[in-house]
């Protein structure tokens, strides 16, 4: 009898879980840098951001800006190119 008391706690905490989320496609952007130095633009990039469920994005930067006239861009990354 013990047994059919543990499958039916069993039975009841399987009813609680949630549904299981379906998979969803790993969004992220690459952070660049730009700096302007003798009328060019120096790009360096600077980290990834990643976008959260509610459409928020967390940003993860490898390096921060020492010039205060950075220019922070957000791009979406680009597929690596294949090797030739």
């Amino acid at each position: 009898m013990a047994s059919s008391l543990r499958s039916d706690r069993l039975d009841e905490s399987e009813k609680s879980q949630p549904p299981a989320r379906e998979p969803r496609n790993f969004a992220y952007k690459e952070i660049w840098g730009v700096v302007d130095r003798n009328d060019r633009g120096f790009w360096t990039r600077i980290g990834t951001a990643f976008e959260n469920r509610d459409g928020s994005w967390n940003l993860k930067f490898d390096y921060m800006p020492a010039h205060g006239d950075t220019s922070i861009q957000l791009r979406d990354a680009r597929e690596k190119e294949a090797e030739a």
